[in-house]
Protein backbone atom coordinates (compact mmCIF):
# COMPACT_ATOMS: atom_id res chain seq x y z
CA UNK A 1 0.00 0.00 0.00
CA UNK A 2 1.53 3.37 -0.82
CA UNK A 3 1.29 6.42 1.25
CA UNK A 4 1.30 8.96 -1.53
CA UNK A 5 -1.28 11.02 -2.23
CA UNK A 6 -2.99 12.69 -5.15
CA UNK A 7 -4.84 15.65 -6.03
CA UNK A 8 -7.94 13.36 -5.97
CA UNK A 9 -7.14 12.94 -2.17
CA UNK A 10 -5.50 16.25 -1.67
CA UNK A 11 -6.64 17.21 1.59
CA UNK A 12 -8.26 20.62 2.63
CA UNK A 13 -5.54 23.00 3.52
CA UNK A 14 -7.75 26.25 5.03
CA UNK A 15 -4.98 28.29 5.11
CA UNK A 16 -5.27 30.04 2.08
CA UNK A 17 -7.84 32.54 0.41
CA UNK A 18 -9.54 32.31 -2.82
CA UNK A 19 -7.51 33.28 -5.64
CA UNK A 20 -8.67 31.72 -8.42
CA UNK A 21 -11.64 33.55 -10.10
CA UNK A 22 -12.34 31.24 -13.09
CA UNK A 23 -15.39 29.63 -13.47
CA UNK A 24 -15.32 26.12 -13.16
CA UNK A 25 -17.93 25.38 -15.27
CA UNK A 26 -17.19 23.73 -18.40
CA UNK A 27 -20.90 25.47 -19.38
CA UNK A 28 -22.01 28.90 -18.10
CA UNK A 29 -25.88 29.51 -17.99
CA UNK A 30 -28.28 31.24 -15.80
CA UNK A 31 -30.10 29.00 -13.04
CA UNK A 32 -33.29 29.31 -11.80
CA UNK A 33 -32.88 28.97 -8.04
CA UNK A 34 -34.55 26.02 -6.08
CA UNK A 35 -35.24 25.46 -2.50
CA UNK A 36 -32.58 24.21 -0.45
CA UNK A 37 -32.96 21.84 1.75
CA UNK A 38 -30.75 21.52 5.08
CA UNK A 39 -28.89 17.76 4.99
CA UNK A 40 -26.50 16.09 2.57
CA UNK A 41 -28.90 13.29 2.99
CA UNK A 42 -32.01 15.33 1.35
CA UNK A 43 -30.41 16.95 -1.38
CA UNK A 44 -32.05 16.18 -4.65
CA UNK A 45 -28.64 14.77 -6.30
CA UNK A 46 -27.40 11.53 -5.71
CA UNK A 47 -23.46 12.14 -5.52
CA UNK A 48 -22.43 14.26 -8.69
CA UNK A 49 -25.80 16.28 -9.72
CA UNK A 50 -28.24 15.32 -11.72
CA UNK A 51 -27.88 16.06 -16.17
CA UNK A 52 -27.81 19.39 -16.84
CA UNK A 53 -26.78 20.35 -13.55
CA UNK A 54 -24.18 22.97 -12.12
CA UNK A 55 -22.80 20.24 -10.42
CA UNK A 56 -22.44 17.67 -13.70
CA UNK A 57 -20.55 20.59 -15.57
CA UNK A 58 -18.31 21.58 -12.87
CA UNK A 59 -14.13 20.39 -12.59
CA UNK A 60 -14.29 19.66 -9.17
CA UNK A 61 -10.54 20.02 -8.95
CA UNK A 62 -11.18 23.98 -10.19
CA UNK A 63 -13.41 23.68 -7.71
CA UNK A 64 -11.03 22.74 -5.19
CA UNK A 65 -8.48 25.02 -6.57
CA UNK A 66 -10.72 28.10 -6.01
CA UNK A 67 -11.69 26.93 -2.51
CA UNK A 68 -8.39 26.24 -1.09
CA UNK A 69 -5.16 27.03 -2.88
CA UNK A 70 -3.24 30.11 -3.85
CA UNK A 71 -0.81 28.88 -5.21
CA UNK A 72 0.97 32.51 -6.25
CA UNK A 73 1.06 33.14 -2.00
CA UNK A 74 1.97 29.74 -1.41
CA UNK A 75 5.18 29.90 -3.95
CA UNK A 76 5.84 33.53 -1.71
CA UNK A 77 5.89 31.51 1.35
CA UNK A 78 8.36 28.88 0.25
CA UNK A 79 10.86 31.43 -0.26
CA UNK A 80 10.56 33.51 2.82
CA UNK A 81 10.53 30.60 5.35
CA UNK A 82 13.63 29.79 3.40
CA UNK A 83 14.76 32.51 3.92
CA UNK A 84 14.22 33.13 7.83
CA UNK A 85 16.16 30.21 8.59
CA UNK A 86 18.68 28.96 5.63
CA UNK A 87 22.14 30.57 5.92
CA UNK A 88 22.84 30.08 1.89
CA UNK A 89 22.59 33.33 0.05
CA UNK A 90 21.72 31.19 -3.43
CA UNK A 91 18.84 32.58 -4.85
CA UNK A 92 16.08 28.87 -4.89
CA UNK A 93 15.46 27.59 -8.33
CA UNK A 94 14.62 23.66 -7.90
CA UNK A 95 11.49 22.96 -5.99
CA UNK A 96 10.56 19.11 -5.26
CA UNK A 97 6.62 19.02 -4.73
CA UNK A 98 5.76 16.33 -3.20
CA UNK A 99 1.95 14.89 -3.40
CA UNK A 100 1.86 17.19 -6.30
CA UNK A 101 -1.47 16.08 -7.77
CA UNK A 102 -2.46 18.68 -10.20
CA UNK A 103 0.45 20.11 -9.88
CA UNK A 104 -0.25 24.28 -9.91
CA UNK A 105 2.33 24.89 -6.82
CA UNK A 106 4.70 23.35 -9.35
CA UNK A 107 3.82 25.72 -12.31
CA UNK A 108 3.26 28.87 -10.37
CA UNK A 109 6.66 28.50 -9.01
CA UNK A 110 8.14 27.71 -12.64
CA UNK A 111 6.52 31.25 -13.78
CA UNK A 112 7.89 32.91 -11.05
CA UNK A 113 11.36 33.02 -12.73
CA UNK A 114 12.56 31.73 -15.95
CA UNK A 115 15.84 30.26 -13.95
CA UNK A 116 13.13 27.68 -11.88
CA UNK A 117 12.40 24.44 -12.12
CA UNK A 118 9.97 21.70 -10.44
CA UNK A 119 9.95 17.78 -9.87
CA UNK A 120 6.32 16.61 -8.71
CA UNK A 121 5.80 12.95 -7.62
CA UNK A 122 2.44 12.15 -7.43
CA UNK A 123 1.59 8.15 -7.21
CA UNK A 124 -1.85 8.43 -8.96
CA UNK A 125 -1.24 8.42 -12.72
CA UNK A 126 -5.32 9.67 -13.61
CA UNK A 127 -4.18 12.77 -11.66
CA UNK A 128 -0.75 13.48 -12.97
CA UNK A 129 -2.50 13.01 -16.55
CA UNK A 130 -5.35 15.75 -15.58
CA UNK A 131 -2.16 17.90 -14.67
CA UNK A 132 -0.64 17.44 -17.74
CA UNK A 133 -3.40 18.09 -20.03
CA UNK A 134 -5.18 20.54 -18.15
CA UNK A 135 -2.74 22.03 -15.49
CA UNK A 136 1.04 22.50 -18.16
CA UNK A 137 -1.09 22.11 -20.96
CA UNK A 138 -3.51 25.07 -21.19
CA UNK A 139 -0.74 27.18 -19.19
CA UNK A 140 -0.26 30.87 -20.20
CA UNK A 141 3.17 30.24 -20.03
CA UNK A 142 4.13 27.47 -22.06
CA UNK A 143 8.07 27.83 -21.18
CA UNK A 144 7.11 27.87 -17.64
CA UNK A 145 4.91 24.46 -17.87
CA UNK A 146 7.91 23.25 -20.01
CA UNK A 147 10.43 23.67 -16.80
CA UNK A 148 7.32 21.02 -14.78
CA UNK A 149 8.60 17.54 -14.39
CA UNK A 150 5.80 15.31 -13.82
CA UNK A 151 7.25 12.04 -11.61
CA UNK A 152 4.98 9.19 -11.03
CA UNK A 153 5.81 7.15 -8.08
CA UNK A 154 5.51 6.97 -4.30
CA UNK A 155 7.16 9.41 -2.23
CA UNK A 156 8.57 7.28 0.00
CA UNK A 157 11.27 6.24 -2.72
CA UNK A 158 14.73 7.25 -2.75
CA UNK A 159 15.57 9.45 -5.22
CA UNK A 160 17.68 7.27 -6.57
CA UNK A 161 15.42 4.60 -7.66
CA UNK A 162 13.28 6.67 -9.61
CA UNK A 163 12.85 6.37 -13.51
CA UNK A 164 13.14 9.79 -13.62
CA UNK A 165 16.12 11.52 -12.34
CA UNK A 166 15.44 14.05 -9.35
CA UNK A 167 18.50 15.95 -8.37
CA UNK A 168 19.00 17.35 -5.10
CA UNK A 169 17.12 20.58 -4.98
CA UNK A 170 16.43 24.00 -2.77
CA UNK A 171 13.02 23.31 -1.65
CA UNK A 172 10.85 20.47 -0.54
CA UNK A 173 7.14 20.90 -0.26
CA UNK A 174 4.70 18.79 1.38
CA UNK A 175 1.86 20.90 1.76
CA UNK A 176 -1.60 20.63 2.07
CA UNK A 177 -1.18 17.95 5.11
CA UNK A 178 0.24 15.61 2.92
CA UNK A 179 2.48 14.20 6.42
CA UNK A 180 -1.30 13.23 7.59
CA UNK A 181 -1.49 10.10 5.48
CA UNK A 182 1.65 8.80 7.20
CA UNK A 183 -0.18 6.41 9.84
CA UNK A 184 3.18 5.36 12.21
CA UNK A 185 6.15 7.33 13.40
CA UNK A 186 8.36 4.63 11.42
CA UNK A 187 6.43 6.11 8.10
CA UNK A 188 7.13 9.66 9.11
CA UNK A 189 10.59 9.26 10.15
CA UNK A 190 11.75 7.36 6.75
CA UNK A 191 9.93 10.04 4.69
CA UNK A 192 11.99 12.83 6.24
CA UNK A 193 15.30 11.18 5.81
CA UNK A 194 14.73 10.36 2.35
CA UNK A 195 13.65 14.07 1.90
CA UNK A 196 16.39 15.47 3.75
CA UNK A 197 18.89 12.94 0.93
CA UNK A 198 17.05 15.04 -1.73
CA UNK A 199 18.05 18.69 -0.69
CA UNK A 200 21.03 20.70 -1.21
CA UNK A 201 23.53 22.16 0.98
CA UNK A 202 21.48 25.07 2.76
CA UNK A 203 17.83 23.42 1.49
CA UNK A 204 14.81 23.04 3.13
CA UNK A 205 11.96 20.67 3.77
CA UNK A 206 8.50 22.04 4.18
CA UNK A 207 5.61 20.55 5.51
CA UNK A 208 2.19 22.18 7.14
CA UNK A 209 -0.25 20.03 9.51
CA UNK A 210 -3.37 21.21 11.65
CA UNK A 211 -4.46 20.80 15.15
CA UNK A 212 -6.62 22.50 17.66
CA UNK A 213 -9.07 21.56 20.49
CA UNK A 214 -11.98 21.53 17.99
CA UNK A 215 -9.91 18.99 15.95
CA UNK A 216 -10.21 16.39 18.50
CA UNK A 217 -14.30 16.55 18.56
CA UNK A 218 -16.14 13.11 18.80
CA UNK A 219 -19.20 14.64 17.39
CA UNK A 220 -17.10 15.52 14.50
CA UNK A 221 -17.28 18.73 12.80
CA UNK A 222 -18.35 20.59 9.75
CA UNK A 223 -17.55 24.19 7.94
CA UNK A 224 -19.10 26.16 5.47
CA UNK A 225 -17.59 28.60 3.50
CA UNK A 226 -19.49 30.59 0.57
CA UNK A 227 -17.64 31.48 -2.42
CA UNK A 228 -18.56 33.10 -5.81
CA UNK A 229 -21.00 30.30 -7.70
CA UNK A 230 -21.00 27.33 -5.29
CA UNK A 231 -20.42 26.60 -1.26
CA UNK A 232 -17.61 24.93 0.09
CA UNK A 233 -18.71 22.37 2.70
CA UNK A 234 -15.50 20.39 5.07
CA UNK A 235 -16.86 17.86 6.85
CA UNK A 236 -15.00 15.62 9.43
CA UNK A 237 -16.03 12.54 11.44
CA UNK A 238 -15.17 12.10 14.76
CA UNK A 239 -11.68 11.65 16.04
CA UNK A 240 -10.69 8.05 16.97
CA UNK A 241 -8.19 8.65 20.36
CA UNK A 242 -7.07 5.05 19.79
CA UNK A 243 -5.51 5.66 16.21
CA UNK A 244 -5.57 9.82 16.35
CA UNK A 245 -7.35 9.90 12.84
CA UNK A 246 -10.23 11.45 11.04
CA UNK A 247 -12.50 11.06 8.12
CA UNK A 248 -12.78 13.94 5.97
CA UNK A 249 -15.17 14.98 2.92
CA UNK A 250 -15.19 17.88 0.86
CA UNK A 251 -18.48 18.47 -0.90
CA UNK A 252 -19.64 21.58 -3.70
CA UNK A 253 -23.08 22.87 -3.53
CA UNK A 254 -23.87 24.98 -5.99
CA UNK A 255 -26.54 27.95 -6.89
CA UNK A 256 -28.65 25.58 -8.31
CA UNK A 257 -29.40 23.07 -5.13
CA UNK A 258 -26.91 20.75 -7.09
CA UNK A 259 -23.68 18.70 -5.71
CA UNK A 260 -20.56 17.49 -5.86
CA UNK A 261 -20.80 15.08 -2.50
CA UNK A 262 -17.45 13.64 -1.26
CA UNK A 263 -15.89 15.04 -4.18
CA UNK A 264 -12.45 14.29 -2.39
CA UNK A 265 -12.27 12.14 0.62
CA UNK A 266 -9.27 11.40 2.89
CA UNK A 267 -8.28 9.60 6.05
CA UNK A 268 -5.95 11.77 8.46
CA UNK A 269 -3.60 10.78 11.50
CA UNK A 270 -3.64 14.14 13.11
CA UNK A 271 0.03 14.45 14.07
CA UNK A 272 1.35 17.05 17.27
CA UNK A 273 3.53 19.92 16.89
CA UNK A 274 5.60 17.71 19.60
CA UNK A 275 5.76 14.54 17.11
CA UNK A 276 6.73 15.87 13.89
CA UNK A 277 9.16 18.39 15.73
CA UNK A 278 10.97 15.32 17.22
CA UNK A 279 10.46 13.15 13.89
CA UNK A 280 12.63 15.83 12.64
CA UNK A 281 15.30 15.64 14.59
CA UNK A 282 15.56 12.32 14.71
CA UNK A 283 15.90 12.30 10.83
CA UNK A 284 18.39 14.59 11.03
CA UNK A 285 17.36 18.26 10.63
CA UNK A 286 19.23 19.92 13.43
CA UNK A 287 17.50 22.76 12.28
CA UNK A 288 13.72 23.65 12.75
CA UNK A 289 11.60 26.54 12.55
CA UNK A 290 8.13 26.24 13.27
CA UNK A 291 5.42 28.65 12.48
CA UNK A 292 1.74 28.97 13.79
CA UNK A 293 -1.47 30.73 12.87
CA UNK A 294 -5.09 30.78 14.40
CA UNK A 295 -7.09 29.90 12.28
CA UNK A 296 -10.56 31.71 12.45
CA UNK A 297 -12.72 29.56 10.09
CA UNK A 298 -16.13 29.10 12.25
CA UNK A 299 -17.34 25.44 12.78
CA UNK A 300 -21.27 25.25 11.83
CA UNK A 301 -23.49 23.12 11.02
CA UNK A 302 -24.97 21.51 7.25
CA UNK A 303 -28.36 22.16 9.09
CA UNK A 304 -26.90 26.09 8.56
CA UNK A 305 -27.55 25.81 4.74
CA UNK A 306 -30.98 27.33 4.82
CA UNK A 307 -30.13 30.41 5.60
CA UNK A 308 -27.31 30.74 3.14
CA UNK A 309 -27.35 32.00 -0.39
CA UNK A 310 -25.99 29.39 -2.10
CA UNK A 311 -23.11 30.80 -4.56
CA UNK A 312 -23.95 34.53 -4.13
CA UNK A 313 -21.67 37.40 -4.37
CA UNK A 314 -20.38 38.06 -1.20
CA UNK A 315 -20.96 41.10 0.82
CA UNK A 316 -17.76 43.26 1.61
CA UNK A 317 -17.55 41.87 5.14
CA UNK A 318 -17.38 38.64 3.27
CA UNK A 319 -15.53 38.89 0.45
CA UNK A 320 -12.37 40.70 3.37
CA UNK A 321 -12.69 37.54 5.34
CA UNK A 322 -12.10 35.26 2.17
CA UNK A 323 -9.40 37.78 0.52
CA UNK A 324 -7.92 39.31 3.89
CA UNK A 325 -8.39 36.32 6.69
CA UNK A 326 -8.30 33.61 4.19
CA UNK A 327 -4.19 33.62 4.14
CA UNK A 328 -3.61 33.63 7.73
CA UNK A 329 -1.21 35.37 9.79
CA UNK A 330 2.02 33.10 10.60
CA UNK A 331 4.50 33.68 13.24
CA UNK A 332 7.57 31.90 13.96
CA UNK A 333 7.26 30.20 17.83
CA UNK A 334 10.69 31.27 19.81
CA UNK A 335 9.64 29.01 22.87
CA UNK A 336 8.37 25.70 23.79
CA UNK A 337 4.88 27.24 24.74
CA UNK A 338 2.29 28.61 22.99
CA UNK A 339 -1.70 28.88 23.96
CA UNK A 340 -4.19 26.47 23.29
CA UNK A 341 -6.12 27.19 19.93
CA UNK A 342 -9.40 26.00 19.10
CA UNK A 343 -7.50 25.98 15.67
CA UNK A 344 -4.24 26.12 14.19
CA UNK A 345 -2.06 25.87 11.17
CA UNK A 346 1.51 24.67 11.51
CA UNK A 347 4.60 24.69 9.06
CA UNK A 348 7.59 22.88 10.04
CA UNK A 349 10.73 23.91 8.15
CA UNK A 350 13.82 21.83 8.63
CA UNK A 351 16.85 23.04 6.72
CA UNK A 352 20.31 21.18 5.26
CA UNK A 353 23.20 23.43 6.39
CA UNK A 354 26.46 23.24 4.94
CA UNK A 355 28.84 20.35 6.71
CA UNK A 356 25.43 18.07 7.74
CA UNK A 357 25.03 14.50 6.00
CA UNK A 358 22.71 14.63 3.76
CA UNK A 359 21.52 11.14 3.88
CA UNK A 360 20.33 9.46 7.49
CA UNK A 361 20.97 5.57 7.67
CA UNK A 362 19.58 5.07 11.51
CA UNK A 363 16.57 3.18 12.27
CA UNK A 364 13.00 4.68 11.38
CA UNK A 365 11.35 3.06 14.56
Amino acid sequence: MTKNKSKDSKPPCRTKCLKNTDSPFSMSKKVTRKSKKSSLENTQDNGVGSEGSMAMSADRHVCYAQSVQAADAEVLNLINMRKQISSSLNIPLALREDFCGTAVLSLEWCTSSVARTAYGIDNDTSVLSYAKKHTLATAETQDAASRVNLVHGNVLTPRSQFKTRIPRVDIIAALNYGICYFRTRKELVEYLCICKDGLKKGGCLIVDMYGGSDVYSVKGRTIIRKLRGFDYIFEQTGFNPMTNTVHINLHFHFKDNSWQRNAFQYDFRVWTIPEVREAFHDAGFEKLNIWVASSSHSTTSLDDLDGIESGGEPSSGEEEKENGAGILSYRIVESDWIPQLKRYNVYVVGCVEDGEETFSDQDYS
